[in-house]
């Protein structure tokens, strides 16, 4: 029996308000509605990403993102280099994909952005401070405990981040947490639950950072950025009853939020009644200028701080904390503890051992002195493809920007690079409303002779 054909959708109309900030999900829905009534049958190749994006008025990276989750979810398969197509049913229901957690498959020259170098974690300096701790503990530590960590670790942490930081606290306002995303979580719940839906976030800004805040019932409202962080100004028209920015060192683009802004910024809150969130990210890595202070210094009535140590040590520690209003502390520790696990006492306790002993802060200047020896990598690579006068966002951090020519399609560049062996990700993937595209490149884990030669693959690839 011949198989039968393939249907193939060039145009598909979807219902999208075009003045919503929620364009991504929208088109989620909208595409899982089609298949579920039946009007994108089984086997229906869709449009490709740019026709789509162009037929209903949205950049190209809401596609891409949307393609890629319902393939995550199991709706559609996707293959490279060819369409992507309406899984098949089972027993009424959307098969699922053979690995709902695979991942395509990654070039030889990985220089995704936010992946730290894991080789420098310092194992024989934690395995001491393990034994130190374990030592000590008392029996009363290893059971459940307070929900916002170890009273010990407060304190130590505290009296850290006002040293290196200019944090103002205290050791009851600090809340540990498994990590960013937890805490980040469990801030948009609690501000949802008091009202406060609305917030505003850096545009282009973290991919990941806004799809917490989505889930946890957040509308994000995109506020452009420049190379003076996010432009406090339009935060007037937005509505926004909070503000999430990454102020120390923005991501992607890697500007820092100017002296101005920042009074701004905290002038707006503290008008408003309303709630700055702030991203400490990346603030630990700085090569080309003086350190940074915290926004939460400035204000800290109105400011809820969030670190953690992924950066720093590795993704799989999953010690973070939070600086907390007094206002929010109590609602705040209620929420966290309805949505997540009590942080591990005995990774917190070994992080302040190490930070209390000063040998976190000795860790801290060799990754930093290795990050600066690759971000020169890069730079020297692009600098020797003609490429150095489009690269920002390099005083600090471990990624860079290369700036693309307006019109340019930053996915097909990206998808060109990764069949001649270079994973980078498309600047548009970070982006809502804005127009910016280019090249978000790592140099977080591959070494300087890796760097030159993906420069110069890139150099190839952007100006043929």
């Amino acid at each position: 029996m011949q198989k039968p054909r393939t249907t193939i959708v060039d145009e598909l109309l979807l219902n999208i308000d075009p003045t919503s900030h929620r364009k991504a999900e929208q088109v989620r829905l909208a595409l899982r509605r089609a298949i579920v009534d039946g009007t994108l049958p089984p086997g229906t190749r869709l449009p490709s990403s740019r026709v789509l994006a162009g037929d209903l008025k949205v950049s190209r990276g809401v596609i891409v993102d949307s393609y890629q989750q319902l393939v995550a979810e199991g709706w559609l398969t996707a293959r490279h280099g060819s369409r992507t197509v309406v899984a098949e049913h089972r027993s009424g229901t959307i098969a699922p994909p053979d690995d709902p957690l695979q991942r395509p498959p990654v070039a030889a020259l990985d220089l995704r952005p936010a992946r730290p170098d894991v080789t420098a974690f310092p194992r024989s300096t934690w395995v001491a401070a393990t034994r130190a701790v374990l030592a000590d503990l008392p029996h009363d530590d290893l059971a459940y405990g307070d929900h916002r960590g170890h009273r010990r670790v407060r304190e130590i942490l505290g009296a850290y981040l006002a040293r290196v930081r200019a944090v103002r606290t205290t050791p009851e306002l600090v809340v540990m947490t498994n990590g960013f995303s937890s805490a980040l979580g469990s801030v948009i719940t609690m501000l949802a639950a008091r009202g406060a839906r609305r917030i505003a976030v850096e545009d282009p800004g973290g991919y990941e950072p806004r799809r917490r805040l989505e889930a946890a019932g957040g509308e994000p409202i995109p506020i452009p950025v420049d190379d003076g962080g996010m432009r406090v100004d339009r935060l007037e028209q937005s509505e926004a009853e909070a503000v999430l920015v990454t102020p120390a060192h923005q991501y992607p683009m890697g500007g820092v939020l100017s002296a101005a802004r920042r009074g701004a910024l905290v002038d707006w809150a503290r008008r408003r009644d309303a709630w700055i969130i702030e991203d400490d990210y990346d603030a630990e890595f700085r090569y080309d200028r003086d350190p940074i202070g915290t926004v939460q210094g400035l204000t800290p009535q109105r400011t809820i701080h969030i670190g953690s140590v992924a950066k720093t040590l590795a993704p799989s520690v999953r010690v973070g904390w939070m600086i907390v209003p007094q206002e929010l502390l109590a609602p705040l520790v209620a929420t966290h503890e309805t949505r997540v696990s009590q942080p591990a006492t005995l990774e917190q306790l070994v992080l302040a051992r190490l930070v209390e002993e000063g040998r976190y802060d000795r860790h801290l200047r060799r990754v930093r002195r290795r990050y600066r020896d690759r971000r020169d990598a890069l730079i020297d690579g692009l600098s020797a493809a003609g490429l150095d006068q489009r690269v920002e966002g390099i005083a600090a951090g471990m990624q860079a920007v290369l700036r693309l020519d307006d019109g340019t399609d930053d996915v097909e560049i990206v998808e060109r690079l990764h069949d001649r062996g270079v994973e980078v990700s498309p600047l548009s993937r970070y982006a809502i409303d804005s127009p910016a595209r280019g090249l978000v490149i790592g140099f977080g884990q591959p070494t300087p002779p890796q760097l030159h030669k993906a420069a110069a693959i890139i150099g190839d690839v952007v100006t043929s």
